[in-house]
């Protein structure tokens, strides 16, 4: 006996021959059958439940906005940038004190960089040196 089959019944038959579970369950639900394979249609609905919610936790999760600088913010930055020197062995306290003045959100002790992590040695005031002139020059461009 030969029987017409819709195209959504094919794909049907095709997901519980390949054992495809979400696709069996969601086939039936969407065509209003009852399940011929009903551990399969009950393993497809639990993996979709699954599904669901992995993708509602991922929506959950908030990502950290980024803060924008004012202008405001950077001019007063390039202006305090003026005023010193441009070594960073003689000038690395007044490079910290400017960053964390201007930018507490960043350089800050709760930023998200803070400049006190780094020492006080040639290498750490290397780096808040590096990280001063980099701004400078961003903030000038």
């Amino acid at each position: 006996m030969v029987t017409d089959l819709t195209r959504e019944e094919e794909e049907l038959f095709e997901a519980r021959s390949n054992q495809d579970a979400v696709e069996y369950a969601t086939l039936c639900d969407r065509l209003g059958r009852e399940p011929d394979d009903q551990m399969l249609y009950e393993h497809g609905l639990a993996d979709l439940a699954y599904i669901t919610q992995r993708r509602e936790q991922e929506r959950a999760i908030e990502l950290p906005r980024r803060r924008r600088v004012g202008q405001e913010t950077i001019d007063a930055f390039l202006r305090d940038a003026a005023q010193v020197g441009n070594n960073n062995f003689r000038w690395h306290h007044d490079y910290r004190t400017i960053l964390v003045d201007r930018f507490p959100n960043r350089f800050g002790p709760d930023g998200a960089q803070p400049i006190n992590q780094y020492p006080h040695t040639p290498r750490g005031i290397g780096k808040v040196g590096r990280i001063f002139k980099r701004l400078v020059k961003t903030y000038s461009e």
